[in-house]
């Protein structure tokens, strides 16, 4: 599902500025969401982890930022700040700096250019990961999925990920 998400989300916003400018507003409506929160989600962190390899690798706080500037603007909604709260939580367990390490190991593990492993974020969970997708060949149409879970938390000071694979 995710790798579908991240394709559409690439062609309908093919630059960063449009990705960023759908972000901001996905944030900032996810609040008054009913039943397509998991959705929007999902199209959150698709396109924090595009813009987050774009370059822009302080996307993860600015979006914590503009949560809780949101939460101070709407602190009396309970359902507006329940789902405020689940983005966050989502945000926290969202490490795109892992997805490097992955695909180097993946890469190194089955022989392939690094550029056909896709690291997906993950959706639900408590654990931070990743769903990886490997293409042995670029026009590959079944891809290898993996699960990729870290380690009690991924600890960013220690640069070290250990992996286990589902």
């Amino acid at each position: 599902m995710e790798a579908v998400i991240l394709e559409n989300l690439q062609r309908n916003y093919p630059t960063i500025e449009k990705q960023q400018a759908r972000l901001m507003e996905l944030v900032a409506i996810l609040g008054n969401l009913e039943g397509e929160i998991k959705d929007t989600t999902a199209d959150i962190l698709c396109l924090a982890k595009l813009l987050y390899e774009g370059g822009d690798t302080k996307i993860v706080r600015n979006l914590q930022i503009q949560i809780l500037q949101l939460e101070n603007e709407n602190e009396e909604n309970e359902a507006y700040m329940q789902n405020l709260e689940d983005l966050n939580a989502c945000l926290t367990g969202f490490k795109p700096s892992i997805f490097r390490n992955i695909q180097k190991y993946f890469s190194e593990l089955h022989g392939v250019d690094p550029e056909l492993i896709t690291c997906l974020p993950k959706i639900s969970g408590q654990q931070t990961g990743a769903e990886v997708e490997i293409k042995i060949f670029p026009e590959d149409t079944k891809p290898m999925h993996f699960y990729v879970k870290t380690h009690q938390e991924f600890c960013s000071k220690s640069g070290i990920v250990q992996f286990w694979v589902t």
